[in-house]
């Protein structure tokens, strides 16, 4: 993960436990913690660049730093930024895991910002019935304990981490390709002076979406890349039949911004409140 030096600076001030002597105690060494799995980081090549980099990164630690985060090898072994690899999808972290607590939390405080990334990413805008639909799957899948999961790649995990939802009456915000599909391959299918996906007469339309294959791995450049893919489908012959696919990339840093901004009349804290009703209680005292 690269790392601006003005930035860290700004934001350390330049003191402990960020700044600390280096084991030899000839040197300043500085230090950060993971923004996806909660674990120190140190910061390579802030002053001085190693021969071959352009840039700053942060490498996970193998100790605790003291005052600013405990080292967990487990879930430093999961993260992306460590080791990039395909996610077991039935792995679970245990119940109790703080962490995933705290990625439960995230999901509920920002759940507003979660529907706003899948329908960026989708150009599709799923009404409240339909997102308590998805809370209520991602409840069911535990998708809060998958060890795929981290604290920046929230909004696209709780997506993959629900079964699939249907699209009917659901709103085409920005995506011509998906209406071009629906239009080709779904004779009865309509959508309305809204752009609401509807019928042209009383018979019944098919058509889901789902979010599958998650993956994650390390590019050319050495970046780290998760992905998934957007699916919709209809059934024919008892079978599902897809129309159209996209592939969606994980752009963790918009998310990242989007939680660290502070425009609260930006904020849909109805759907905040959604969230918290469908999944607050599996927090307990900790909400």
């Amino acid at each position: 993960m690269l790392i601006d030096r003005e930035r860290f600076e700004l934001a350390t001030r330049k003191m402990p436990p960020w700044y600390q002597p280096s084991s030899s105690g000839n040197e300043l060494s500085q230090f950060a913690v993971c923004p996806a799995c909660d674990n120190p980081i140190q910061v390579i090549g802030l002053y001085r660049l190693p021969k071959g980099l352009a840039h700053p990164y942060g490498k996970h630690a193998n100790r605790s730093v003291p005052g600013l985060a405990m080292l967990d090898v487990e879930r430093r072994d999961a993260c992306p930024y460590f080791m990039p690899r395909k996610p077991d999808r039935h792995a679970r972290r245990r119940e109790s895991d703080p962490f995933a607590r705290k990625i439960l939390r995230t999901v509920i405080e920002q759940f507003d910002r979660i529907a706003y990334v899948l329908e960026k990413d989708t150009g599709v805008r799923l009404s409240k019935k339909k997102l308590q639909e998805m809370l209520a799957s991602y409840r069911r899948m535990q998708g809060h304990r998958y060890v795929g999961a981290n604290l920046l790649n929230v909004p696209w995990i709780f997506a993959y981490m629900t079964k699939a939802v249907s699209l009917y009456g659901q709103k085409i915000v920005d995506n011509p390709e998906l209406v071009e599909a629906i239009e080709r391959e779904l004779p009865h299918a309509a959508l309305d002076h809204q752009a609401r996906i509807t019928n042209r007469d009383s018979s019944y339309v098919d058509i889901n979406a789902s979010f599958i294959s998650h993956d994650c791995r390390a590019a050319s450049d050495g970046q780290v890349v998760e992905e998934m893919i957007f699916c919709v489908v209809t059934t024919r012959y008892r079978k599902p039949m897809e129309i159209y696919r996209k592939s969606i990339r994980f752009d963790v840093e918009r998310f990242h911004r989007l939680i660290k901004h502070s425009d609260h009349a930006q904020r849909r804290r109805d759907l905040v409140e959604l969230a918290r009703r469908e999944l607050g209680d599996l927090l307990g005292n900790s909400s």
